[in-house]
């Protein structure tokens, strides 16, 4: 059942904008948004309008929602072995599951949670969150990469993981629980008794587009109380088509090229600028004041 739950939402979020994917994509992988992932959805959400930078959303696929296997053979882990880059954990170093009950022990900060993180992003779980380096060591932390075996019905295998490896089938059956899972069950009080995986994806997803529309009136806003009247230019002249296409992208180059005069151009000015025969109408030129007209206006 819960995998036909993901793979509806997988078909649903095909036909959302692109942005969204993204965000729906950030959601099943570390499950939630955070002030830099809004403001990279901004972005995202702005850029095929031409209103900021082009940039590559990552779309939600299968490899994120770790979709089971068809089959129905039994999964259990068997170890995990920590090679480098997961916090402060001694390279490897492996921990080995018993067939019913492992207890797993020790002082604050031995790093026991740094495996939990590792079964959390590798098999299924309700919260995953970013796995970091040890930043207590000189240079450059190392990528994270760790080797887990498991069992399926009677035939042991490894899978060798890492934080942007696609996720294998077969762990999907695993499901990890720790305190950071909780609140995605116990924070919100709602009627509903039971929800199954997957569907809390919505909520959050509708209060990402809240805060997108939020930021973008603002900035709408904010763009309305400074604008200034553009000036007034003749239709079908390339300052009009300029100004009909004028966004945050425009280059700037482009404009100095139309707003300045060429040698040539600037030379009547300096002949007999503040002077016209008497009788004749102003033009082609401007007034006296504004000395010739540009031949783009």
């Amino acid at each position: 059942m819960p995998d036909d739950i993901l793979k509806e939402i997988l078909a649903w979020s095909v036909k959302q904008p692109a942005w969204q994917r993204d965000a729906l994509h950030r959601l099943f992988t570390a499950g939630t948004l955070t002030v830099a992932d809004l403001d990279d959805l901004l972005e995202l959400c702005k850029a095929p309008h031409g209103l900021s930078e082009p940039h590559a959303p990552q779309a939600l696929t299968e490899e994120h929602l770790a979709i089971k296997d068809g089959g129905g053979d039994p999964v259990s882990l068997v170890s995990v072995t920590h090679h480098c880059g997961v916090n402060a954990l001694a390279p490897e170093q492996t921990v080995t599951f018993g067939p019913h009950l492992t207890i797993v022990y020790g002082q604050n900060a031995a790093g026991k949670s740094g495996y939990t993180r590792i079964l959390k992003r590798a098999c299924r779980s309700r919260f995953t969150e970013e796995i970091l380096g040890n930043v207590l060591t000189e240079g450059v932390p190392l990528k994270a990469q760790a080797t887990i075996r498991f069992r399926v019905s009677d035939r042991e295998q490894p899978a060798a993981w890492s934080p942007d490896a696609a996720s294998l089938g077969a762990l999907a059956k695993v499901s990890v629980f720790d305190a950071q899972c909780a609140p995605v069950y116990l924070r919100d009080k709602t009627d509903v008794a039971f929800r199954p995986f997957g569907l809390d994806v919505f909520d959050k997803l509708s209060n990402a587009c809240g805060e997108v529309r939020k930021r973008l009136e603002a900035e709408q806003s904010a763009l309305q109380n400074v604008a200034t009247a553009l000036p007034m230019v003749a239709e079908g002249s390339k300052v009009a088509a300029l100004l009909g296409t004028l966004t945050s992208l425009t280059k700037p180059d482009d404009v100095r090229t139309l707003a300045t005069l060429s040698p040539k151009e600037e030379r009547p000015k300096e002949e007999g600028a503040g002077t016209r025969p008497e009788g004749e109408p102003y033009g082609p030129r401007c007034p006296p004041c504004c000395g010739p007209r540009h031949p783009s206006w």
